[in-house]
């Protein structure tokens, strides 16, 4: 028989008696009930005592606001530290991104997710499977990582389908198809290019074996020593001005596929920065929704798509703002505009022009939704993985009305995309 959950009262108790753990659960019970103050009060007592979670939930606030908490990166890198050594999950894997983020020692960035993987942190499990896919998409450790975190981790499990979608060896057609049930049950909003697998299909025996087996956290993480991303095809200039550039095939799909399904709890409706209106505000200029990854709320997967995508855009990680990934379903669309911004924007004399943006496309299977360049007519459709890149001034850093641009109406289905836009100097958030 199960043992009952502590009623609130109990927990209460518990919490006033010192218990961390409990006090903890308390924090999170008040801030489901709107008492924030008292959330605050019990999260403080649980990290006062070196409580993992509660450590890492205060830490991560100072680097996202969260909760209305005051931005403080350098307590907040600090206090994240402390919680991966005291072995908060969350913590192990922000962690990594941050050493990942910083260019620090790419070694130690594997180290901290290869601790979190050890432990069998489903979040962690499908990172390491997404980067081992990068550089071989049959890895048999990769496909075992992924196995076991599909059991709990809703990314893990479209990416599962995806690879029986996309006809790969050691992917479970019969565990993904149990999957695709689970997910719709649980109402987790599948995107339509993910096909349901057909019923009654078989393992293969590479896929069963897996079932079988657990991960080889150790061998799995010798590939990943040195981590490089594949080269990519050569660039293809589409037009001179604005100097636009498109690289087929730069990300494979299980990356692509990571971006979407991270992205999903984060989506909010796009804004756009409208001159001397509000910054950020909500305009039917732009009907699609973003899910941003902040330096708070990213992680290691993430950090080394968007370290590669700046290397194709050719510009320094450090003037990248945040990755957005953008969802587009039927009818929505993004009107024309300049990503550059005007003369009149706060924003401008705070962090500096936008020069250049990089798109990733992360699937294909859609209709409509082009990416039009209005004074070249260019339209690009592009396919899983893509990059295209342009520059939004001149020579001469003017800005460039040249690059001016919209995504078109989708017809049919989702077109998911991931922007960065990069500034003339370090992105300061």
């Amino acid at each position: 028989m199960r043992n009952q959950a502590p009623s609130f009262n109990q927990l209460a108790a518990m919490a006033r008696a010192g218990d961390p753990r409990a006090q903890y659960a308390l924090s999170a019970a008040q801030s489901a009930r709107g008492n924030n103050a008292e959330a605050r009060y019990w999260l403080e007592q649980a990290a006062a005592q070196d409580f993992p979670d509660a450590v890492f939930t205060l830490s991560a606030a100072l680097l996202t606001g969260a909760s209305g908490a005051t931005l403080d990166p350098v307590r907040g890198r600090e206090g994240v530290a402390r919680a991966a050594e005291l072995g908060a999950a969350p913590a192990l894997r922000l962690q990594a991104a941050l050493l990942a983020h910083d260019g620090g020692d790419a070694g130690a960035a594997f180290g901290w997710l290869k601790r979190a993987c050890a432990a069998h942190d489903a979040a962690a499990l499908t990172q390491a499977a997404v980067l081992l896919f990068a550089l071989d998409t049959e890895d048999e450790d990769a496909s075992a990582m992924l196995h076991l975190a599909a059991r709990s981790d809703a990314a893990a499990a479209v990416i599962s389908i995806r690879r029986v979608n996309l006809g790969r060896e050691r992917a479970d057609a019969a565990a993904a198809q149990n999957l695709y049930g689970q997910l719709r049950k649980a109402g987790y909003p599948i995107p339509p290019h993910i096909a349901e697998p057909a019923p009654g299909a078989a393992a293969s025996a590479d896929a069963g074996a897996i079932a079988d087996g657990a991960p080889d956290i150790e061998r799995a993480f010798e590939k990943l020593r040195g981590f490089s991303w594949p080269a990519p095809a050569d660039a293809m200039r589409v037009c001179a001005s604005p100097r636009l550039d498109r690289i087929e095939a730069a990300f494979a799909p299980e990356i692509c596929e990571y971006l979407v399904a991270a992205a999903q709890p984060k989506l909010e409706r796009g804004a756009v920065s409208m001159g001397d209106g509000p910054a950020g505000a909500v305009h039917a200029h732009r009907t699609a929704w973003c899910g941003t990854f902040h330096l708070g709320s990213t992680d290691l997967a993430v950090t080394l798509a968007a370290r590669r995508l700046a290397e194709l855009a050719q510009i320094s990680f450090a003037q990248a703002e945040p990755v957005n990934v953008i969802r587009y379903r039927v009818g929505e669309e993004y009107r024309p505009h300049h990503d550059f911004l005007g003369p009149g924007e706060e924003d401008l004399r705070r962090r500096g022009q936008r020069v250049r943006t990089a798109l990733i496309y992360l699937n294909d299977g859609y209709g409509g939704g082009e990416t039009h360049f209005l004074s070249p007519g260019v339209k690009i459709a592009g396919r899983t993985g893509d990059v295209v890149t342009f520059d939004n001034v001149d020579a001469g850093g003017a800005p460039d009305v040249s690059a001016r641009h919209a995504s078109l109406p989708i017809d049919a289905g989702e077109k998911w995309l991931a922007s960065v836009w990069y500034r003339d100097r370090a992105y300061t958030p």
